[in-house]
């Protein structure tokens, strides 16, 4: 593995939201994102709902990964019912 694929990192961010408050939410997601480098984190939605919630996930491939996550937890934490999970990964290749 090259010394510049160890040190990328990649996040991948999942948390549940209200189906109520979606609108609302990727409202709040496009205008946080909007203030960050390139390129933007990917945000996806799981295609099941159970019991009203919506799961979220975000993928974060910037040069500084970590940040653009604590502005777009910052600006989500309004939204998010219960944890937001944060796995890091290193690529092998």
């Amino acid at each position: 593995m090259s010394s510049a694929a160890r040190q990328a990192i990649e996040l991948y961010v999942y948390y549940k939201v209200a189906e109520t408050q979606a609108a609302a939410a990727l409202q709040t997601y496009e205008q946080a994102q909007a203030g960050l480098g390139g390129p933007h984190p990917r945000l996806l939605r799981r295609t099941e709902v159970g019991a009203g919630l919506q799961t979220w996930m975000e993928i974060h491939r910037s040069a500084d990964p970590e940040a653009d996550e604590r502005c777009l937890s910052a600006a989500m934490a309004p939204f998010i019912l219960g944890d937001r999970h944060v796995e890091r990964f290193v690529p092998l290749l």
